[in-house]
């Protein structure tokens, strides 16, 4: 009797390792144990992901509240600024481009202009900042851009697929210059090199040493850490050349990022504060100061403020640092892909996070 017993009580166990293997198997044939499956081809599935990784898009664009619209519009729906998604939104950029340029564009030609030629159209209260997503650093391929229209046109819209797959007239023009660039190899980085090669280990201790001459953690954001004054440069590398780089550290103000524009408040007993604005309200102004501080102003004690055209951030960091320790800050800063999360810093070197920020297609 025992015996029995217990044969059958191995045939169930048996029976319930052969349930959970085949369990198992089908879970992770289907994607399951939360591992990104990689989507591959011309559909709006793959746009998604090249819109939120290799494209990088997110850095600067949101969907709804997925994303970063601060430099960019958010292409989902956001309030009174963005009441359509970027799908539906693009028939009404349509009909402003058939106007503005005395051509009939088609939703679908908007949405290839935007990628083939940022600066054509700049949606208002946005500047032309948007990088060529086809050139390096992001370097997408003809079939990657095809995807992320897709992925777009998805967004509420109505654009038939054909029209993304075989583009022709505006559209046409437009993905032919993408086309050109491939073949000419414009998808690899240019050969600009800085002087020396720098140490980047060296460079992240500079970064995120508040009290040393960078102390670039005060202001910049990289992952979850530093400050918020400044635009984050989780991904920098991995969207702007190092020309581009270089220029943005020894001439902040030759290019002011949008949502970061530096705001000067005068008070009405006399004292001038400068730093970036990170909210304003009927109430009061809330202002990111080139300190790293936060600071919050009431507007009934305030006599007037202006946006400036100089960049809040210093301006002569050729002077204070050596050629080396340029060159190490450059090292490390040319690591921020955004391909993977930087090695946190020190929790006393690292400035606290201020109050995150609210807001092109």
């Amino acid at each position: 009797m025992a015996k029995a017993v217990l044969r059958v009580f191995m045939f169930l166990v048996a029976l319930i390792c052969l349930y959970v293997y085949v369990g198992y198997t089908i879970t992770s044939m289907t994607g399951g144990f939360d591992k990104a499956v990689a989507v591959e081809g011309v559909n709006a599935e793959a746009g998604e992901q090249i819109f939120f990784g290799k494209g990088k898009c997110s850095t600067c664009h949101s969907i709804g509240d997925k994303g970063s619209a601060i430099r960019c519009p958010n292409l989902g729906v956001q309030g009174e600024q963005f009441p359509l998604a970027i799908g539906e939104r693009a028939a009404e950029r349509a009909a402003e481009r058939s106007k503005q340029t005395g051509k009939q564009y088609r939703p679908v030609d908007y949405l290839f202009e935007c990628v083939g030629e940022p600066g054509a159209y700049v949606v208002q209260g946005f500047k032309n900042e948007m990088p060529i997503v086809y050139q390096a650093p992001i370097g997408l391929t003809p079939d990657e851009v095809k995807a992320v229209i897709m992925f777009l046109a998805s967004q509420g819209g109505d654009i038939p697929a054909d029209q993304i797959l075989n583009p022709t007239g505006i559209a046409k023009e437009y993905f032919s210059k993408i086309e050109a660039a491939a073949a000419s190899g414009a998808t690899e980085a240019a050969p600009f090199e800085p002087y020396l090669p720098g140490d980047p280990e060296k460079g992240k201790n500079l970064f995120w040493d508040i009290s040393s001459k960078a102390g670039c953690a005060k202001c910049h954001t990289v992952g979850d850490k530093g400050g918020q004054v400044g635009p984050a440069l989780t991904s920098v590398a991995g969207t702007r050349v190092l020309k581009y780089i270089v220029e943005s550290i020894v001439k902040p103000s030759a290019v002011i990022v949008s949502g970061y524009e530096p705001v000067l408040v005068m008070t009405k007993t006399g004292e001038r504060i400068a730093g970036t604005k990170k909210e304003d309200t009927p109430e009061h102004f809330v202002l990111g100061l080139p300190s790293g501080e936060v600071k919050t102003i009431l507007k009934s004690d305030v006599e007037k403020s202006k946006i400036m055209e100089t960049s809040i951030m210093p301006g002569n960091f050729a002077e204070i640092l050596s050629v080396e320790e340029f060159h190490d800050v450059l090292a490390y800063v040319r690591t921020l892909t955004g391909e993977s999360a930087p090695p946190p810093a020190p929790a006393a070197e690292a400035a606290p996070a201020a109050p995150a920020e609210a807001p092109k297609s």
